[in-house]
């Protein structure tokens, strides 16, 4: 099964990845996962210790990110096959998290088979989660004290990635709406809403467009 994580940066997508990660570890399954937690798991460094996973529950924080950090356009068709093939197995779980649900590789967002979405409140400490099916239909939602799972990861560490801005320049060159925005507070508001960034980050994602742009004129 594949289950899809998505929110911006603060949301608690690591937090409610650690709070899963903890379920299977209780549960006696083993626990695979691409960033260090305070309980016994296997840490995953690289993508070819992937070939390992057997049973379980696999665990990538910014899994797509972290991919493409350490792989050439080869190796990630071939880690998405086997990705693909993977989550057939019914004893092997994959859960992601990802900002962006788009920058997934489209065979792997086709069969997500959940999508989780969390929101957490900083004031109260409490992580609200909401649980929907491939076909959008809420049917779960639940929450938890986020700060009883602060210490079972380091909130500090960072999944090494480089942001693929290429990426969010070929949405825009093909997006027919944002096409047709002229005033540029229109636009970064676009990207914000398309993308789920941040002011800055939309500001800084239309300025390498409109670079683009004007080098290829």
């Amino acid at each position: 099964m594949l289950i899809a994580i998505i929110g911006d940066l603060g949301s608690g997508k690591t937090l409610t990845l650690t709070f899963f990660a903890l379920m299977y570890y209780v549960s006696n399954r083993t626990v695979y996962a691409n960033y260090h937690l305070a309980f016994p798991h296997v840490y995953v460094s690289d993508i070819n210790m992937l070939n390992e996973i057997r049973y379980g529950g696999f665990f990538g924080d910014e899994l797509w990110l972290w991919i493409d950090s350490r792989a050439s356009s080869s190796a990630r068709n071939r880690f998405v096959s086997m990705i693909l093939a993977k989550s057939r197995k019914r004893k092997l779980d994959i859960f992601y998290t990802t900002q962006i649900f788009r920058q997934i590789d489209l065979r792997i967002r086709r069969l997500t088979d959940i999508i989780i979405i969390p929101n957490f409140d900083r004031t109260t400490n409490v992580c609200k989660v909401e649980v929907f099916n491939k076909a959008g239909e809420r049917i779960k939602r639940f929450s938890y004290r986020g700060d009883l799972l602060f210490n079972l990861y380091d909130t500090e560490e960072e999944i090494t990635q480089e942001i693929d801005y290429n990426f969010y320049i070929k949405e825009l060159r093909s997006d027919k709406i944002f096409s047709r925005l002229k005033r540029k507070s229109a636009q970064i508001q676009y990207i914000r809403k398309k993308f789920a960034v941040s002011k800055d980050e939309a500001s800084l994602i239309l300025e390498l467009y409109l670079s683009s742009q004007s080098s290829q004129q």
